[in-house]
């Protein structure tokens, strides 16, 4: 949030929330959301989201809740307390750059009896590899995911999973934890390390663990795992955590599959003879330099300043060489109105830039070897 230059502040418990919610009422100053975690000392989450919605002077803010998909099963609950918007823990940043932007439909908004689950269905083409030990576990898993037409095979051990994985293309992977052989933190340790050195794109896997305790859950997701499910697994847990991270047809949810790519990496990769190190050492300075020319730009517009030209040049040129075509033009735009002297509608195009680097900058973090989608 500060690397965006998002006003916030922080709070460890629930009533360091409300205290700072509640300072801010007495400044006459507002906060517009209020990220929540599901494991605060003092208060439950139901309760916390209560207390903030209902004890405000002003228009109650936003509440985001960063929840494993295992607490969807509680989301009507939620919902009554006034959360707006879910997202899976560990949070993927295109998704908080949506629920920031408030492009994040509200919970309320398409909560409808039973339909509790992300909306869309999942595309029939995506290959899942289930990796466990339990016969009886393994075939239950396997019913449920051809329940919903999906393509699977299995392993039953990790070093089976990593044989697999050198043979074939996977596009989510449910993994056991504890296994002979090579257990699921081993494996998925391995396969992220294979994942960097081969510049692969990272593969979502998901936990598939039966203790309950949060520090288990925490090892999950410090050994490379992208979230995780209790055992037994429910049918209705299952599909919702495959929908957030496996692609959706069109339907009733808005598709991006149409959706412009902020960077043109077929053309960068090809532009490069498909150096891979090199195209990330662009990506890299890239993101190193151009919050600068932004904040330049920005405060050249701001104070009608011809010499912001000069920032929205270096920022064409720079976004050019890594083909960020979009963010290319709109600084483009932003030089021509500057020479032109049409400084209203070169603050519209700075907001559209400043929009677009966000995107360039979540696409890039989704699309780096072995970091966190």
């Amino acid at each position: 949030l500060e690397f965006w230059q998002v006003p916030c502040a922080t709070a460890a418990t629930g009533e360091g929330a409300l205290m700072r919610l509640h300072a801010a009422q007495d400044e006459d100053a507002v906060y517009n959301l209020v990220i929540l975690d599901t494991t605060l000392p003092d208060h439950s989450i139901i309760t916390l989201s209560r207390l903030i919605k209902s004890d405000t002077k002003q228009a109650p803010p936003r509440l985001v809740l960063l929840a494993p998909v295992s607490l969807r099963a509680h989301k009507e609950e939620l919902i009554a307390a006034g959360m707006d918007v879910m997202l899976a823990k560990p949070v993927r940043l295109d998704k908080l750059v949506a629920a920031l932007a408030g492009t994040v439909q509200p919970e309320r908004d398409h909560h409808a009896g039973s339909a509790l689950r992300p909306a869309g269905k999942i595309s029939p083409a995506v290959r899942v590899l289930i990796v466990e030990d339990n016969p009886v576990n393994r075939k239950v898993v396997l019913y449920m995911l051809q329940k919903l037409a999906l393509q699977t095979e299995s392993a039953s051990n990790g070093r089976e999973a990593l044989e697999a994985l050198a043979k074939s293309r996977y596009d989510l992977i449910l993994m056991d934890c504890q296994m002979p052989e090579l257990d699921g933190f081993e494996a998925t340790a391995a396969i992220r390390r294979r994942e960097k050195a081969a510049h692969a794109k990272r593969i979502p896997i998901i936990a598939m663990t039966a203790n309950a305790m949060h520090g288990d859950q925490e090892k999950c997701l410090a050994a490379g795992m992208d979230d995780y499910l209790m055992k037994p697994l429910k049918p209705g847990e299952l599909e919702s955590a495959l929908k957030i991270w496996l692609p959706q047809l069109e339907g009733n949810a808005p598709s991006t599959a149409t959706e412009i790519s902020p960077v043109d990496l077929e053309h960068l990769y090809g532009t490069f003879n498909q150096d891979h190190k090199i195209v990330e050492e662009l990506l890299a300075l890239y993101l190193d330099t151009a919050p600068s020319l932004l904040e330049r730009l920005k405060a050249a517009i701001e104070q009608k300043d011809i010499a912001g030209a000069k920032s929205a040049h270096e920022l064409k040129g720079a976004s050019a060489y890594i083909a960020a075509r979009n963010m290319a033009d709109l600084a483009c735009e932003a030089e021509q109105a500057i020479r032109n002297g049409t400084w209203e509608k070169a603050g519209v195009v700075m907001e559209q830039m400043e929009t677009a680097f966000i995107r360039i900058l979540a696409f890039a973090h989704q699309n780096a070897p072995g970091s966190p989608q």
